[in-house]
């Protein structure tokens, strides 16, 4: 059986090591405190290139961790398409809703029934999808189709 260590020897870590531990490279001093968050400082010796002097697509340098993923850009708006091209007529949409037991049993043994019989609509999908279609152009939603 290996020997066990104790706590206290498993404490006795080497500078290479603590550093390794707080992410930071060998050579560099420790932080002040040990509740202060890592950061690694840009080198004094050489100045910040100024906001008009730096590339557009450069994140500013604000001492934060290299590793550290860039935040991304907010994108503008995406402009809606109009319902009348034939791309949008073939999109489905994810809705989600709650049904009354007996409504859900139903449209389940109507989608059972149709695709035993082999007809149309057979998939709960395109029961619900006729249905709502044939409500909504009805009462004047939607253009009958």
């Amino acid at each position: 059986m290996p020997e066990r260590r104790s706590l206290s020897n498993a404490l006795e870590l080497t500078p290479e090591k603590m550093a390794f531990i707080e992410g930071r490279a060998t050579g560099q001093p420790a932080p002040t405190s040990p509740r202060s968050p890592t950061r690694v400082a840009s080198s004094p010796t050489v100045p910040a290139p100024s906001p008009a002097e730096r590339h557009p697509e450069e994140p500013p340098d604000d001492g934060a961790v290299p590793n550290q993923r860039p935040r991304r850009m907010s994108r503008p708006p995406r402009q809606v398409e109009d319902d009348s091209t034939p791309l949008v007529d073939h999109l489905l949409v994810p809705v989600t809703t709650r049904l009354h037991p007996r409504t859900a049993n139903a449209l389940r043994r109507a989608h059972l029934e149709q695709k035993l019989a082999r007809r149309k609509p057979a998939t709960q999908q395109e029961i619900v999808e006729a249905a709502l279609s044939d409500w909504l152009a009805r009462k004047g939603f939607i253009e009958a189709s």
